[in-house]
């Protein structure tokens, strides 16, 4: 964990280094936290202190303490945390799973075909749709489903236009027909994330993964398959809640 205590209040210091711990996996799913006594010695802060930020990453919902028996990091569930959602655009467990295994497969072929493929117009038209992608993140909507459905639609035109420009129609073929799938769960994983950074008072990270889609391109544009493949399996990671821009270099 990070020890670097910079601000006024310790216990807000704290408290974020410890959730940048947790969201980076630092701690697994119900693993058990340093008691108050470690974190006091890690830190050098009074009890109080190391007390309080627990307190705070309680409210959040980031772990359970356990009187008498520590403090243990909760497991994240996707679909609990978008109960407020209409369930109707919303996919289960298995069906993510499913189209995370189906976009590991044709997204990352599309992907080096581009970059063997395609011309300098097909990489304008993917360039304009990110920008165009950016442009609908940063709108304003009436409600978190109105955003998300917009951005839904400009995500999959993204990848629509990777299966183009990878000149083998029956990606394209392929993307079209299971096109509701891929728009439930390019809504499902952006609004999760989006939950999850508002949640935990991270705006920039969910900034990032707006912008995952450019740095996306300019892996395609610069034939950079390496940086490409990490961007997009972070990109298509229904588990992957917090992304920051590292994920993406």
């Amino acid at each position: 964990m990070k020890n670097k205590i910079s601000r006024t209040s310790l216990s807000e210091q704290i408290c974020d280094i410890i959730k940048e711990s947790i969201i980076n996996g630092d701690f697994a799913d119900q693993e058990k936290l340093p008691s108050e006594m470690e974190l006091v010695e890690l830190y050098n802060v009074s009890r109080l202190t190391v007390r309080s930020a627990l307190q705070r990453l309680n409210a959040l919902g980031l772990v359970t303490t356990k009187a008498g028996n520590g403090t243990y990091v909760n497991k994240f569930n996707i679909e609990s945390t978008l109960n407020d959602i209409p369930s109707t655009r919303i996919l289960n467990s298995t069906l993510l799973r499913s189209v995370k295994e189906f976009r590991s497969v044709i997204d990352s072929e599309c992907i080096r075909l581009a970059i063997a493929n395609a011309t300098f117009d097909d990489l304008e038209r993917l360039r304009i749709a990110c920008e165009e992608y950016k442009q609908s993140s940063e709108a304003s909507y009436t409600s978190v489903d109105e955003k998300f459905m917009q951005l839904s639609e400009a995500d999959f035109k993204i990848h629509m236009i990777i299966c183009e420009i990878s000149h083998n129609p029956l990606f394209v073929i392929a993307y079209s027909n299971t096109q509701d799938y891929l728009k439930s769960y390019f809504y499902t994983i952006a609004v999760s994330r989006y939950k999850r950074a508002d949640t935990l008072g991270m705006d920039k990270h969910f900034q990032a993964t707006t912008d995952g889609h450019m740095f996306l391109y300019e892996a395609i544009k610069d034939k950079d398959i390496v940086k490409a493949t990490k961007v997009i399996q972070n990109h298509i990671d229904y588990t992957v809640l917090v992304l920051s821009k590292e994920d993406f270099k």
